[in-house]
């Protein structure tokens, strides 16, 4: 099969150890590249290596002079000049740079000064450091860095583009066999979560050897860089396996149920689903058997049944009060019963509810308590229900007239158009033509007034008008009533008598909507008012609201409520031989509510009230 080699399993597995095996090298010129852009210092007696190094060991001295100083102590002797195990020479000062101690020798190299117990220890490094001590050994480390450093970054871009390929050629290749197959190894046959948490216990192992081996090695000693080095391909091996192992289970499928995790849940939910099903079904037995019995019947054996087995437990020849136990259970077997009955009873006008039968009612005479209270709910529940009933009922009548009287009004003017405009189309005199295309003109203009009505309407009701609120003075506002509707009061034969107060009200309005609805009212007034009677327009404060009310007492007999008057097409004259299409009130409560206000009407015989809300501002 074409590309056979690429997954065969030895090819795989030198692939595995090779970017196993790139791990150190990566690791090594990692090293190499922080150590030349980290800063190392321009030589190793100013790098950092050389620093740690010599500080470790100077406090070793220190605490050593100090702790010999007081005593019979040759320093020479001890912290020669020609010590071949130390490559450290120091030279100790006092607080008046008075030279105490010193094993310099021409030649050495200053490194190191520090202050330690009022004394200055100055530190040198013996030139070539011929003793193989920890600064020795730091000295080649950071050879090696330097060594390593020159070529770094090329060789990390190099070996980690390998790395790279290699990792994704393992995903790639993983569970497929030569033949293309794809197939889970042993690897996958251990659940994903056992095997990390093997993989990483083994991981975490290794970590803490290495810290062991460190307390006895020092870090910059060829033995610590070798076990370094098979550290990191040991851990690689680690990771890479998990990595090897993971692209494979997902490949084949079932990453999640192949863990421990997963069965053990599975089982847990099979247990609880099996015990569920045990207590259901006992539940259910329990239920049908009691639900067969009525419920005196049910709460008189219950009865029967606790006081017969509080008269066993109670031991006749032990118990000094059998009697006023057994009248005690027994009175509390007739209460149980008597309340039985009283659940009975709920029980049955439930049902009738639940029947349709509005007009059941539960005899309350010999309830008390909680068992009243509910029996007196059940009772409302009745006449809440009629109430609610009615309310649909009045709903479907008033939709059934708004569809009627929209009819109506649309009807009309269209069919004078129609007919007009076939007298238009017959012989006629000028006169009688001028005198047609009068009527057109005014029941086209009706029946515009009344579809931008409409629109208007709908967009009041939905809040789809834009309202720009500012601060208006309501005074000035209302003042301008008796210029715009003065000739129109006066054609209807109607005085405008005017209540203001002397300190002006101002209201967060929009003033052409605030306008709207005052050319509402008025118009709707106009229209209805009796012919000879005043109109009275006030407006004053009260509480924290500016309130204004429009009277007037009303042509024909108002027998209808004020809040059926604010639906749609509903108009006082209920002949509907007047203009207007009962739109009016309902635009103008909808535009008040969009400014944050409130209206209301009221009735009082022939007399009418508008009344307007809105919140004062300063």
């Amino acid at each position: 099969m074409k590309a056979a080699w690429i997954r065969n399993f030895w090819t795989k597995t030198v692939a595995f150890l090779l970017a196993a095996a790139l791990v150190p090298v990566i690791l090594t010129y990692a090293v190499g590249l922080v150590y030349s852009y980290g800063g190392m210092g321009r030589d190793f007696y100013t790098s950092d290596l050389c620093l740690n190094a010599v500080g470790k060991k100077t406090w070793e001295i220190c605490d050593d002079y100090i702790a010999m100083e007081g005593g019979n102590y040759d320093f020479d002797k001890i912290y020669s000049k020609g010590d071949s195990y130390s490559n450290i020479r120091f030279r100790v000062t006092d607080e008046q740079d008075k030279v105490e101690f010193s094993n310099v020798s021409d030649g050495d190299t200053f490194c190191y000064s520090t202050v330690y117990v009022d004394k200055t220890f100055d530190v040198y490094l013996v030139k070539g450091l011929p003793a193989q001590d920890d600064i020795y050994w730091a000295k080649v480390f950071y050879d090696k860095a330097e060594n390593w450093g020159q070529n770094a970054l090329e060789m990390l871009i190099l070996f980690g583009a390998m790395e790279l390929f290699l990792l994704i050629f393992l995903a790639r290749t993983a569970a497929r066999h030569e033949d293309g197959e794809l197939q889970g190894g042993w690897q996958e046959r251990i659940p994903f979560d056992l095997y990390l948490l093997v993989d990483g216990t083994i991981i975490a192992l290794l970590c803490v050897a290495v810290e062991e081996v460190y307390s006895y090695v020092s870090f910059y000693t060829p033995p610590y860089d070798v076990l370094l080095l098979a550290m990191s391909f040991a851990l690689a091996v680690l990771v890479f396996a998990a990595w090897v192992t993971f692209c494979a289970r997902v490949k084949v499928g079932g990453l999640w149920k192949g863990t421990l995790i997963y069965k053990v849940l599975c089982l847990c939910w099979k247990i609880v689903k099996w015990c569920w099903g045990v207590l259901c079904a006992f539940g259910r037995g329990v239920a049908n058997l009691l639900h067969a019995i009525p419920m005196i019947w049910r709460t008189a054996a219950l009865c029967v049944l606790v006081s017969a087995a509080t008269v066993i437990l109670a031991d006749a020849g032990y118990y000094d009060g059998y009697f006023k136990l057994v009248t005690l259970l027994f009175l509390l077997s007739v209460a149980a019963c008597l309340f039985s009955a009283q659940l009975r009873k709920l029980q049955k006008e439930g049902e009738a509810l639940a029947a349709g039968n509005l007009d059941a009612q539960v005899d309350t005479k010999w309830m008390y308590w909680d068992v009243k209270r509910h029996a007196e709910n059940l009772n409302s529940i009745g006449d809440g229900m009629a109430a609610a009933i009615d309310k649909q009922l009045k709903s479907e009548r008033l939709k059934t007239e708004l569809i009627t009287n929209v009819s109506h009004d649309i009807k009309t003017p269209l069919t004078s158009i129609i007919n007009y405009v076939d007298l238009l189309q017959h012989e006629h005199t000028p006169e009688q033509e001028e005198e047609y295309l009068a009527v057109l003109k005014r029941q086209a203009f009706k029946l515009k007034k009344l579809t931008e009505d409409l629109v208007e309407a709908s967009k009041a009701t939905t809040g789809n008008l834009p309202v720009n609120a500012v601060r208006c003075s309501m005074n000035e506002l209302l003042s301008q009533v008796e210029g715009e509707y003065g000739d129109k009061l006066s054609a209807a034969e109607l005085t405008l008598v005017s209540v203001m107060p002397d300190k002006e009200l101002f209201c967060n309005v929009d003033g052409a909507l605030m306008w709207r609805v005052i050319d509402n009212l008025l118009s709707n007034i106009c229209k209805y008012a009796q012919n000879g009677t005043r109109v009275y327009l006030t407006l004053e404060k009260t509480g924290g609201d500016a309130v204004v009310t429009f009277k007037n007492t009303s042509r024909a007999a108002l027998n209808i409520p004020a809040e059926e008057l604010m639906e749609r097409f509903v108009r006082g004259d209920s002949s509907r031989s007047t203009e207007g299409n009962g739109l009016g009130l309902s635009i103008a409560q909808s535009l008040t509510e969009l400014q944050g206000g409130k209206m209301s009407l009221a009735i009082d015989g022939d007399l009418f009230k508008a009344i307007l809300r809105f919140p004062t501002v300063v």
